[in-house]
């Protein structure tokens, strides 16, 4: 506002009186902390449940393509960084993580194979009637 100022006539003044970066700042670093927490949280209990530090290592992969695919899109398309879309991208992060639990179990269950790593993680990912 102090530079806006400097263009306005001598008789115009102007007053503050709500001032709302306070609020979203403090909203950004609750929802920059919430992905931290989310991400720690992922890593620790897939690693504790599961015991194995490939399924480890598929979340710490799945979670960051995740979120710079996301933030890529949305400044592609003009989204700003407000509070719904960035806890729908924590929201993003679970469906994300819960999906490579799924393929990692059912890549466990299966008896190992010859097959490439590609090949055979589209073949376990497939649903089976």
């Amino acid at each position: 506002m102090e530079e806006a100022k400097s263009r306005f006539l001598d008789r115009v003044a102007y007053k503050v009186t709500y001032d709302i970066t306070c609020f979203v700042e403090q909203s950004m670093e609750d929802c920059l902390r919430t992905l931290v927490e989310a991400f720690a949280l992922v890593v620790t209990v897939i690693f504790l449940f599961s015991g194995n530090l490939h399924a480890t290592r598929i979340s710490l992969i799945a979670v960051p393509v995740l979120l710079i695919g996301v933030f890529w899109i949305m400044l592609a398309l003009g989204f700003s960084l407000d509070m719904v879309a960035t806890m729908a991208t924590v929201l993003a992060i679970a469906i994300v993580v819960d999906d490579a639990i799924v393929v990692v179990e059912a890549e466990l269950q299966k008896p190992p194979t010859r097959a490439r790593p590609r090949r055979a993680s589209s073949r376990w990912a497939r649903p089976r009637h």
